[in-house]
């Protein structure tokens, strides 16, 4: 069964898809995967309401801002539980790590995000806000891709920027870490919703549930590979050549240490689903409902 799919070039929230494709979990499952790669999982979420995807790797507040502005996606399944997400600024620009006492110091920085209304964006609106610092404060910059933060930060454009593995080893030796999200710093609701999920438009997931199902089943085996730290030499070998510029022990650092947020992520917990559409409405002064039972499918 052919299923269009998107992967984020650069970016670890992607290494589910790239490890299904290297262990032909999908083939097992029946399906014949057409990849088209996307900046971000903004930009995949207009795919998909245009027919150009099937099911593409997201966020769960990216899904209510889809469906806010007249969308109408559904989650296919969860990915990850807690992305390796981390707010990080130039060295020597002044800015102070700590939450949420050095949030404060980010007032009048300029912070670079992928796209407006992506996860990196509202994630970061709603870790200023949660601190009590007002998102009008800082210079909100878009960079366009994963790639293009590392370059934005290493050319002096941004000051600071929220990414993800493997951008935040590349950029080390350039940046202080000031809100360390994957490793539990930050508010609790954002420790809990930063989650990564799959999406398709409910026209399709209607039409074609046994690819939803065959995808889900793809995906589990897949995430219980990922979640055996063991696993992790054999991984990082398989999807090496989708990370250039990361070597491979480093990699393999990086995918052990994300075991842990693979085992069972493919069920999406009410308490996941209920801190994202807080931090949704935290980032942008809404006041949106939104209910698991109408968004994730069984």
């Amino acid at each position: 069964m052919p299923i269009k799919l998107n992967l984020i070039g650069g970016s670890l929230v992607t290494l589910p898809l790239f490890l299904a494709r290297e262990m032909r979990y999908f083939e097992k499952a029946g399906l014949d995967v057409q990849p088209l790669t996307t900046n971000n999982g903004n930009s995949a979420t207009q795919l998909l309401s245009s027919g150009q995807l099937d099911i593409a790797i997201s966020t769960i507040p990216v899904t209510i801002a889809a469906n806010s502005s007249g969308g109408d996606l559904v989650i296919a399944s969860g990915g990850e539980t807690r992305e390796p997400l981390a707010l990080q600024c130039r060295k020597g620009v002044g800015a102070v790590p700590g939450y949420p006492a050095g949030i404060s110091s980010l007032a009048g920085k300029s912070i670079g995000t992928t796209a407006p209304g992506g996860a990196p964006d509202i994630y970061t609106r709603a870790l200023l806000v949660s601190a009590g610092v007002d998102p009008a404060r800082v210079s909100w910059v878009t960079v366009g891709s994963v790639p293009a933060e590392i370059a934005a930060i290493k050319a002096k454009r941004i000051d600071c920027v929220t990414s993800v593995q493997p951008v935040q080893q590349q950029l080390a030796g350039d940046v202080d870490t000031i809100v360390d999200v994957q490793n539990g710093q930050g508010p609790e609701f954002l420790l809990n919703a930063n989650a990564w999920v799959y999406l398709a438009s409910k026209q399709f997931a209607n039409a074609n549930p046994e690819v939803i199902n065959r995808f889900r089943s793809a995906i589990t085996a897949t995430n219980a590979f990922l979640s055996d730290p063991a696993n992790a030499p054999a991984i990082a070998k398989a999807v090496a050549p989708d990370y250039p510029g990361v070597g491979e022990p480093d990699l393999t650092g990086l995918i052990r240490g994300l075991a842990p947020s693979f085992a069972g992520a493919e069920n999406i917990t009410a308490s996941q689903f209920d801190d994202a559409v807080k931090a949704y409405n935290l980032a942008y002064g809404k006041n949106v409902t939104a209910h698991q039972s109408e968004l994730v499918l069984k």
